[in-house]
């Protein structure tokens, strides 16, 4: 009997143990993954800034072609995208135009504004995402990483706290944690990761890239670099040096999930750092500073408070504060978005969970599904051309280009002269000098891109009309045809061959 009363008290404190011991182990396991997935107040306000300023950076290089790409007078106009993208924008038939489309920028001007100062920030950020994914429907001709980078980060930017920090919306909270950790918090982060990890894996079945070849040859293609780029190119090892040092980093990645402290602000650094590079030296938009965006959410409080401490006493930090309070006294906080009935704010932030993890789902699976090549059950691909969240991050793999791309658009007046009908001047079908700055922005050189495809026959037409129109709209002396000219040079950048392939008419086009 006593054995019995023995061995029973030994089995229950073996249990009691276990129990404790795993309790621990969960909620130190628990612990660990809320630290790394949690970020700091301060890195969503300046990710809310950045974001805003990214916005209306965008847009504002947009208007400079508002009419050309966004307009029935331009060079895409709304018969052209419904007929090559069907159902895929009916919105804009219904719109006026061109006053649609010119009201757009300044209201999505204005929202972009509202998310830089932090006014009614959700409000700020769903439409500024609905006006965003408007705009990249009206041309998806002239989209890129960037622009989808965006507005996946906006999608998540919308269950984010943006207002808790250094905005007019943070009058209404208390200061409360400096830090927050839930599922859009990780939801976000993972995306941003997902981004390298995805295009590591389009990378590692490129030769080039696992050559070390592959941005030495991207740098031969003249229309991809500008200023820095331009040196670079001279140095393939550099350039071989940096491929590596790439390919590294993107096989990394993870890495910035993985640590915490000083290490994931080293490792963010680094990350920041190689983006800067890709600013001064490839023309490529804003895809550099959306990225370098969404590391800041990478930033530990650490790095914030040892930041605070270097500006808190400076002059430009005494400025802005003086502003704020101004800004502050002039608009009144914001109110609540929705009444306060009883079981609302419970059904909201329920929705706030529930979503996001759903969202978060989906991603994973479109990222299981590319790395491992492997199709996807109908209703979830369904589900992501819906959303848009795609997680197809190739940028120049797994096949770099090293060949350089330029056009010409020879013309003839009805007075017998020969015109180039878009850079004005004498035809010229050779390699100009500098081809970067043929393009007039980097959405040209997509537009241009698309011209030029095998199934760029409409984009073509429409494009040749626009010509036509302008030119005569503009000249006294009308044009009688046009020509659409797609020029090739490949060059080797280690063994410095080249290789014309002597061009090719892609359209000859009678002017009405």
């Amino acid at each position: 009997m006593a054995l019995a009363e023995d061995l029973g008290g030994s089995w229950f404190l073996f249990a009691t143990v276990t129990e404790t011991t795993g309790q621990q182990a969960h909620e130190r396991f628990g612990t660990a993954v809320r630290r790394r997935v949690a970020i700091d107040l301060r890195a969503l306000a300046a990710f809310r800034i950045a974001l805003g300023l990214l916005l209306l950076t965008n847009l504002l290089t947009r208007a400079r072609y508002l009419g050309v790409f966004y307009t029935d007078s331009g060079a895409f106009p709304r018969s052209t995208l419904l007929a090559t993208h069907p159902g895929a924008n009916q919105v804009f038939t219904y719109l006026p135009d061109p006053w649609g489309p010119i009201l757009l920028f300044p209201v999505a001007g204005a929202f972009a504004l509202a998310l830089v100062v932090g006014y009614r920030t959700r409000l700020a950020t769903a439409i500024s995402l609905v006006l965003l994914v408007l705009l990249h429907l009206r041309n998806p001709l002239v989209l890129n990483s960037g622009d989808l980078l965006l507005r996946s980060l906006l999608v998540w930017a919308l269950f984010l706290p943006l207002d808790r920090r250094w905005s007019i919306d943070a009058r209404r909270y208390d200061p409360g944690t400096d830090t927050t950790a839930n599922v859009a918090t990780a939801a976000v982060l993972i995306q941003v990761v997902l981004v390298y990890v995805i295009n590591a894996t389009y990378k590692v079945d490129g030769e080039l890239w696992r050559s070390g070849e592959a941005v030495a040859h991207v740098f031969q293609a003249d229309q991809l670099t500008y200023l820095l780029g331009d040196l670079l190119a001279e140095f393939p090892m550099v350039l071989m040096a940096a491929t590596y040092l790439w390919m590294v980093l993107l096989v990394a990645s993870p890495l910035l999930l993985v640590t915490t402290g000083w290490r994931r602000t080293l490792l963010t650094s680094v990350f920041v750092a190689v983006h800067a590079g890709m600013l001064v030296s490839m023309p490529i938009g804003l895809f550099p500073l959306i990225s370098i965006a969404g590391l800041l959410l990478f930033s530990p409080p650490s790095a914030w408070t040892t930041a605070g401490r270097l500006v808190g006493d400076s002059a430009l930090t005494d400025r802005v504060r003086r502003w704020t309070n101004r800004v502050e006294a002039a608009v009144s906080p914001s109110g609540r978005l929705w009444p306060q009935w009883p079981g609302v704010d419970r059904v909201v932030g329920g929705i706030a969970t529930v979503l996001p993890a759903i969202l978060l789902v989906l991603v994973l699976l479109s990222a299981g599904s590319i790395a491992t090549d492997t199709a996807l059950p109908e209703p979830v691909e369904k589900s992501l051309d819906t959303t848009n969240l795609q997680q197809r991050w190739q940028m120049f793999a797994p096949y770099p280009t090293s060949t350089t791309r330029w056009m010409a658009f020879p013309a003839n007046t009805t007075a017998g002269t020969s015109v180039d009908a878009f850079y004005g001047g004498p035809p010229d079908l050779d390699r100009p000098a500098s081809v970067d700055s043929t393009y007039p922005s980097n959405r040209w050189r997509k537009f241009f891109q698309s011209v030029r495809e095998d199934d760029g026959g409409p984009y073509r037409t429409a494009f040749a009309a626009y010509l036509c129109e302008q030119w005569n709209r503009e000249h006294e002396t009308d044009l009688s045809r046009v020509a659409i000219y797609a020029g090739d040079e490949r060059t080797d950048p280690f063994g410095g061959g080249t290789t014309d392939s002597g061009g090719r008419y892609l359209l000859r086009h009678e002017c009405p």
